[in-house]
């Protein structure tokens, strides 16, 4: 339904590649399942390629900022925990 409508659209190939950049994970997701509803023939293969490799690179910074979220954390809590078992010690 969503590439039916979409494809009304001047330039929508153009649009959709911009709403692919967008911080709104709506417009984000309307840019992936556009093309699904599209005819086999109308399918740019080329734009859906760039619409997930930006997609995929936000996602792939989210995981590493996590990871770094989550080491870092872990590494505090140990820093904490060693801290206080010098002082009790002192």
């Amino acid at each position: 339904m969503v590439g039916s409508l979409v494809i009304r659209i001047e330039g929508y190939n153009k649009t959709m590649l911009e709403w692919s950049k967008d911080s709104n994970i709506w417009l984000r997701r309307v840019a992936i399942l556009y093309q699904l509803s599209l005819k086999r023939k109308k399918v740019d293969e080329k734009v859906l390629d760039e619409i997930f490799g930006k997609i995929i690179s936000v996602i792939m910074s989210f995981f590493i900022n996590k990871a770094v979220g989550l080491g870092t954390s872990r590494l505090f809590k140990n820093l904490i925990r060693v801290g206080n078992e010098i002082h009790r010690k002192e």
